[in-house]
């Protein structure tokens, strides 16, 4: 099975890219067996298909949107979406 991720990762210390802030685009390429009826994974790869390095200041705060995540109740994904109001489908009268 290939599951496709996308990472943000930040430098250690210890790391050649010390506290600077990479992307990567992967696949992990896995490989179930069923053990005592339950599936699970017997081998994994990682395929890296692309790395990016942003530039060390400026690449997050200049972007439009990159603070307009809330918990205080009013975050973008509880805003109603057109042609969905919150209210329960009925289905031969049963919600």
């Amino acid at each position: 099975m290939e599951t496709y991720l996308e990472a943000d990762h930040q430098g250690s210390e210890r790391h050649h890219w010390r506290n600077q802030t990479v992307k990567l685009w992967a696949r992990y390429l896995d490989r179930f067996e069923e053990r005592d009826g339950v599936w699970l994974i017997a081998e994994r790869r990682l395929v890296v298909d692309w790395m990016f390095k942003y530039p060390a200041e400026g690449w997050f705060d200049d972007h439009p949107d990159a603070s307009v995540g809330r918990r205080d109740g009013t975050d973008p994904v509880l805003r109603k979406v057109a042609g969905f109001d919150g209210t329960p489908l009925t289905i031969g009268g049963q919600s």
